[in-house]
């Protein structure tokens, strides 16, 4: 539901930043595949049960913040693979490997991405991204994807101390563009992302994707301004009245 209030703030919006894994462009798919991969590899069967296994161990070490991210990772996974260390890291290791490799070459923008960013071009808006993933692997993904070199600006976790849910990145790139917090709105489809907009003092506006129903069981409710079900939704939000162009 969108009140006057929220409404009017909107209109004053003139920069929206992304995330980009499962916000601009689809990981996910490729990561439950290179799961898969390297369950197969250690000689574990591939169940449902095991896949909700490994999003409870890990979502629980990270909850709602990121920090010490990889740290977190690695313990959880550890509830999931027993006491042997070896294990753990041979399984985290192997679906590293397999998601830089996704990242780099068979990932594809989310349903609507394109569109949603020419939409907010149209329409004046400044777009850019900021993003955990290294300026390294930035870069080659955007060499690959249009839409990722179309930016005003882009923040990586090469630029900065600590990654989301710490606001230094989203605040980096609203001083590169000398845009206020309050005239910016951050997008992400991860509750580290929302805090991370809260921090900054930024609009927030929450799409899970293909973890909605993840999130919804287990009662994870970020404090997002906005939740849309779809990246297609954000164009009817952010679209202003023919005066105000």
């Amino acid at each position: 539901m969108i009140t006057k209030v929220s409404r009017d703030s909107l209109l004053r919006i003139e920069l929206v930043l992304f995330d980009v894994d499962d916000t601009l462009v689809n990981v996910a798919s490729g990561l439950e595949y290179g799961v898969r991969r390297t369950l197969a590899q250690m000689g574990i069967d591939y169940s449902s049960e095991l896949e909700t296994r490994l999003l409870d161990a890990v979502t629980k070490r990270i909850g709602i913040e990121k920090r010490l991210y990889e740290i977190r990772v690695l313990l959880g996974l550890r509830e999931v693979f027993g006491r042997n260390p070896f294990r753990t890291l041979e399984f985290a290791a192997r679906t590293l490997v397999w998601l830089n490799e996704v990242r780099s070459f068979l990932c594809q923008p989310v349903p609507g991405a394109s569109e949603t960013l020419a939409f907010l071009r149209e329409n004046g808006y400044k777009v850019g991204v900021v993003s955990d993933m290294p300026a390294s692997k930035f870069r080659l993904m955007s060499s690959r994807i249009q839409l990722l070199r179309d930016l005003d600006v882009y923040v990586t976790r090469s630029d900065v101390s600590a990654t989301k849910p710490s606001p230094q990145g989203i605040l980096l790139a609203l001083n590169r563009l000398g845009v206020r917090p309050e005239r910016a709105a951050y997008v992400g489809n991860f509750p580290s992302d929302v805090i991370a907009g809260k921090n900054a003092g930024t609009h927030t506006i929450f799409i899970p994707g293909r973890l909605a129903s993840y999130f919804e069981l287990k009662g994870i409710h970020p404090p997002a301004d906005f939740t849309l079900g779809s990246l297609w939704e954000l164009s009817g939000l952010l679209k202003k009245p023919k005066e105000i162009n």
